[in-house]
This record gives structure tokens, sequence and C-alpha cells, in this order.
């Protein structure tokens, strides 16, 4: 594999295929824990704290979430940026 093939893989995130267990793993977590939670709140305070938590959460999580993908587009501008990368400057 030539060198300029691998430096576009890396740009395309192919260094990370070797996570996807720990992905299965945290999703699950995030399931029992919400299910957890979300029947605690709805004991103690109702209906209206679960589903005004859950918004919250969801904005909170759509923030988080626009905030990676503009950092991480800038990170992968800067880094496969054919004036940085002179195996990508040869096509």
């Amino acid at each position: 594999m030539g060198r300029g093939v691998r430096n576009d893989l890396m740009c395309f995130g192919a260094h990370r295929v070797g996570i996807g267990g720990v992905m299965v793993a945290v999703i699950q977590l995030a399931i029992t824990l919400g299910a957890t939670l979300g029947g605690v709140l709805f004991d103690t305070s109702g209906f209206r704290s679960t589903f005004a938590l859950s918004a919250a959460m969801l904005f909170a999580s759509a923030l988080f979430a626009f905030f990676a993908w503009r950092d991480r587009g800038i990170a992968l501008r800067d880094r496969c940026d054919s004036s940085a990368n002179p195996d990508l400057s040869r096509r």
C-alpha cells in the first residue's frame, strides 16, 4: 500500500476501526442508566419532570454533537489539507 493511500485512509478515519466494541458498551450503558434514572425521576416527581429532563438532555447532546462535528471538521481540514500533506498534493 502506497504512502499516499495510507494518508488518505487516516484522513477518513480508518484508524478508528477497533472502537466498535466500546461504542456498543457505552450505548448499552446509556440505555440502562436512562431507563433507571427516568423511572426513579418518574416515581419521585411525575411525568412532567421526566419529559423536561429528557428535553434538556436532548438539547445539551445536540449542542455537544454540533461542537464536536465543527471541531472535527476543522481538525480534518487542517490535517488533510493538500498544502500541509505533500502526499495528497501529487494527485
